[in-house]
């Protein structure tokens, strides 16, 4: 039974964070008992939630925002289209022929070939 406590001078250490809390029946803070109410509802999908965030996946993720923005900007400044039908980018070389970049999902292929081969003439 949870019991919570008036009383602002009667807490103690949240067991999580060690923050002061009211709630003397589960030593949690409000934070820390949504948390862990909610962690412990789906331990498989907490697994998956923490191996994304941790320092490899957070890595990741900002590697690819930052190819993405430089695909973006080198989709400004060329000519590259997007076939979202094919999933796929598409390069107009200086003759008008069209040469598959890479494909959706691929981005840091695309930006490996785009710096061997910076313009469209060497597409």
């Amino acid at each position: 039974m949870l019991r919570y406590v008036k009383d602002k001078d009667l807490t103690v250490p949240c067991k999580w964070c060690n923050e002061p809390t009211l709630m003397i029946g589960t030593r949690m803070c409000d934070r820390c008992w949504e948390l862990d109410k909610r962690i412990s509802a789906d331990m498989e999908l907490t697994r998956k939630i923490i191996k994304f965030y941790d320092n490899e996946g957070r890595g990741k993720m900002e590697q690819d925002k930052l190819i993405n923005r430089k695909l973006t900007e080198l989709i400004i400044k060329t000519d590259i289209i997007m076939n979202f039908e094919k999933k796929e980018y598409i390069g107009i070389a200086d003759d008008n022929t069209e040469v598959t970049l890479g494909i959706f999902g691929e981005e840091d292929q695309i930006e490996k070939y785009l710096i061997d081969h910076p313009t469209p003439e060497t597409w």
